[in-house]
């Protein structure tokens, strides 16, 4: 559901290692109609294909132009998996939004970071990856566990919206509270320029 121009060779390496260790998943891929361009197609499948996944295991979904028709499609994935190291943001809020778990690696830059930003204030930090191989095993390791994975995705739409990722009023009171802050020190370093 991400964007396929993050879909580099590393996101595409560590998925084709899930999909080789959880033998009867299936990838479903979607971001407008781009998987319905050949060039778009041919390389995802190609890199599959070749990596020994073969493209009945992907399900390349067609655009959806309503939004409701767009998030009905969540409740047909079991697993989110982030692409690395350009991270989900509206895709990753949507998958939890819609109950989905979404697993992550965490990366050092911020454009790496921000899916588990919004997995851990959503009170999921243990489906966020420290290194390619967390990744991998937290990935199949959800996957194996159908009876937890049930559970989580029963769970997750409800503890989601009781999360500090809804939390409005917090949210306020601690921006406002950056905001005095950088006041603060902007008016400090102004006094003591002046002098």
């Amino acid at each position: 559901f991400n964007n396929p121009i993050k879909l580099n060779d590393t996101t595409l390496s560590l998925w084709t290692r899930i999909l080789r260790d959880v033998p009867d998943s299936r990838l479903s891929l979607k971001y407008y109609d781009f998987y319905g361009m050949p060039e778009v197609r041919d390389r995802v499948v190609g890199f599959f294909e070749a990596s020994g996944i073969e493209a009945s295991r992907l399900l390349l979904k067609p655009d959806t132009e309503a939004r409701a028709g767009h998030l009905s499609n969540y409740d047909q994935v079991d697993i989110a998996l982030d692409p690395t190291p350009f991270n989900g943001a509206t895709t990753t809020f949507e998958a939890l939004l819609m109950g989905v778990p979404v697993v992550c690696l965490l990366g050092e830059q911020l454009l790496a970071r921000s899916a588990a930003s919004l997995i851990t204030t959503a009170g999921y930090s243990s489906l966020v990856g420290r290194n390619p191989d967390e990744y991998v095993s937290l990935a199949t390791a959800l996957a194996g566990d159908r009876e937890s994975l049930a559970k989580t995705r029963r769970e997750m739409r409800q503890k989601i919206n009781q999360s500090r990722l809804f939390d409005a009023r917090r949210y306020s009171r601690n921006i406002e509270r950056f905001y005095r802050a950088m006041w603060r020190r902007w008016c400090s370093l102004r006094s003591v320029l002046s002098i």
